[in-house]
């Protein structure tokens, strides 16, 4: 497995993490340098789980750059951030306090990890499966007007991942869980072909359609669900 492809599946595991940290910095301004020491807390958590080595020490500095160009590229925002949240809940508690605890230990004021701690812990610390509420659901205009000017394929991914996480939340919201996968990768198809206007017309055709996919697919796994499947279940 190459070095991407590694980082890639990394990251993936690790999105809830990485969108509630970066919420975070977004909220409080915690602390500097925050994707650069996400990226080192999991490759730490990453090495803790498998063998200890020097090869996998020289694998993780290798890694390391890759990871935090990846974060730095992460959707951040409120759909994004509960519905990790969301996902974080069906997972051992052990993991949710494991983000609290690094979350509180690179966070450089006081005041700032006693309110941070009370709200991480309000939304994590819960035995349950569901948030309580309506996933919040992000105007896909603050996408567009905020974090790009042009479609090209890290946008096109980007939007592609707005896209999914709303009409994946709305579904959450309406309690319709169960749906075929071809109807959502047909919503987003048609809603992203409403801002062609948009696209940079040196990415080609294969592409665009190759990024858009990769954001449904990410969009998929916040909410713990696999683009190979024909059926999507929510529950």
């Amino acid at each position: 497995m190459d070095m991407d492809r590694e980082t890639d599946k990394i990251y993936k595991k690790y999105i809830y993490e990485i969108t509630i940290l970066l919420g975070c910095q977004v909220r409080w301004s915690i602390t500097n340098d925050i994707e650069n020491k996400i990226a080192q807390w999991i490759l730490e958590e990453e090495e803790n789980n498998c063998n200890k080595s020097n090869s996998t020490n020289r694998r993780n500095e290798i890694y390391l750059n890759s990871l935090v160009d990846k974060i730095n590229n992460t959707l951040v925002n409120v759909t994004s951030i509960k519905a990790s949240v969301r996902s974080l809940l069906r997972m051992k508690e052990v993991r949710r306090k494991k983000l609290i605890n690094f979350a509180q230990s690179i966070a450089i004021s006081t005041e700032l990890k006693v309110e941070m701690k009370k709200n991480l812990q309000t939304d994590l610390l819960i035995d349950q499966k569901e948030l309580g509420y309506d996933i919040p659901i992000m105007p896909l205009e603050h996408t567009l007007n905020n974090q790009m000017k042009v479609l090209n394929s890290i946008n096109t991914r980007k939007l592609a991942l707005a896209i999914t996480l709303r009409e994946l939340a709305i579904k959450v919201n309406k309690r319709k869980y169960i749906f075929k996968l071809d109807e959502l990768i047909k919503s987003v198809q048609k809603q992203i072909l409403t801002y062609d206007h948009f696209y940079d017309k040196s990415v080609n055709k294969e592409l665009s359609t190759l990024s858009m996919n990769e954001g449904i697919e990410l969009g998929l796994i916040y909410f713990r669900e696999n683009i190979n499947s024909e059926l999507v279940d929510l529950s």
